[in-house]
């Protein structure tokens, strides 16, 4: 009976060494090791964790949030940027910390997240309000957010530049579709509209080549208007591409059939509208 005895309390003995060597070696979590063992490390506490929840150990949240935010730092160290942030986002589901959220907006900003960084960082703030270096992050991702940010479309102020770019004097209507141009807003119609009113004034100003490539874009942008197609025709005529102009004028009437300035295009090149050259 005294050698069974014993041989229990050894057993115990040996048991509870293990488990101290295992309780050790999950300790290791907190961090003071290589990132790779400090892995290896919350891995075991997260296995000493799920045996401790089937017995009903209390403040498991607490244990399973601080195990997956040293594994997520831990990753992080090691530049493992996909295993770190899902390792820190277990860990805001079981326990919402500072410590988590700042961590976690360090991944999104290396990734070039700043809106998903920026809310990490608010998430801070509202946590711990004093917290002047979350406060000062937030306040440098929220700069870099408004710097690298298109400005919204502004459909009037293009709408207002395309009108004076279709009429008045020259300079003023060459400037509205310039800056109509730019607009990044600027729809395939409407950059067509702006290219046949500058190439209009280049051709008034005997810019033939440049006026002629405008007015060749906007039919490729919008082929359905004939006052394209009849402009493209005059600036061809002034450069003596008759065969050219002849063939843009007949575009126009296939639009229109009726289409004055494409007929007159014609009959100045002494072409009726049928195709076949007057005798005169």
């Amino acid at each position: 009976m005294a050698a069974k005895d014993r041989f229990v309390r050894i057993a115990m003995i040996v048991l509870v060494m293990l488990a101290w060597f295992r309780v050790r070696e999950a300790l290791s979590c907190w961090g003071w090791r290589a990132p790779g063992a400090v892995i290896a490390a919350c891995h075991n506490s997260l296995s000493l964790f799920r045996v401790y929840a089937r017995l009903g150990h209390p403040d498991l949240e607490r244990n399973f949030a601080w195990a997956h935010r040293n594994l997520g730092e831990a990753h992080i160290e090691r530049g493992e940027l996909d295993k770190a942030l899902t390792a820190l986002s277990r860990s805001i589901a079981y326990q919402p910390t500072t410590t988590a959220y700042m961590s976690r907006a360090t991944i999104h900003r290396r990734r070039g997240e700043r809106l998903a960084a920026r809310d990490d960082l608010r998430e801070v703030v509202r946590l711990d309000p004093l917290n002047e270096v979350a406060r000062t992050e937030l306040e440098r991702v929220e700069a870099e957010i408004i710097a690298t940010t298109k400005p919204p479309p502004q459909p009037r102020r293009l709408a207002e530049q395309l009108t004076a770019c279709q009429a008045g004097r020259f300079e003023v209507m060459l400037q509205a579709c310039e800056a109509a141009l730019a607009e990044p807003s600027i729809s395939p119609v409407q950059k067509a509209i702006a290219l046949a009113s500058r190439g209009l004034v280049y051709a008034y100003r005997d810019r033939l080549d440049e006026a002629a490539r405008d007015l060749a874009e906007a039919i490729r942008l919008d082929p359905g208007r004939p006052a394209y197609h009849a402009t493209h025709g005059d600036i061809l005529r002034k450069q003596g591409r008759t065969s050219d102009a002849a063939a843009a004028y007949r575009a126009a009437l296939a639009l229109d059939a009726d289409f004055a300035p494409a007929l007159a295009g014609l009959r100045a090149l002494g072409h009726a509208p049928g195709g076949d050259t007057s005798p005169s």
